[in-house]
């Protein structure tokens, strides 16, 4: 089960995600990055560059290239994914003949 979650987020940078929106002309074309980057900096990376203010406690880091001058490179012991922490949910399925059941302990 946690096989499944962890994929879904490397799937998503494979994918190209982080290269999916165009960026102003001001951008220099791509160069290689030593920042430490998953899917969980896509919300602040967009609202930065939408110019908009969000909360501190929201997860990730704006990676837009004027906030990546600003901030120092971190090495990859001392970043974290996550700031608070959470539980995965729970899903069970079962299987019979005619029906599939399913559990989940999501509201």
């Amino acid at each position: 089960m946690k096989a499944r979650w962890s994929l879904a987020a490397s799937m998503l940078m494979s994918m190209g995600i982080s290269n999916a929106f165009a960026a102003p002309k001001s951008v220099q074309p791509a160069k290689p990055r030593t920042q430490f980057v998953d899917a969980v900096d896509l919300a602040p990376t967009l609202l930065h560059a939408a110019g908009t203010s969000f909360a501190p406690a929201i997860d990730g880091a704006a990676r837009y290239p004027a906030k990546l001058a600003e901030t120092k490179a971190r090495r990859w012991r001392e970043a974290r994914q996550y700031s608070t922490p959470f539980a995965e949910p729970l899903e069970i399925f079962v299987r019979r003949a005619r029906y599939d059941d399913a559990f989940t302990d999501q509201k």
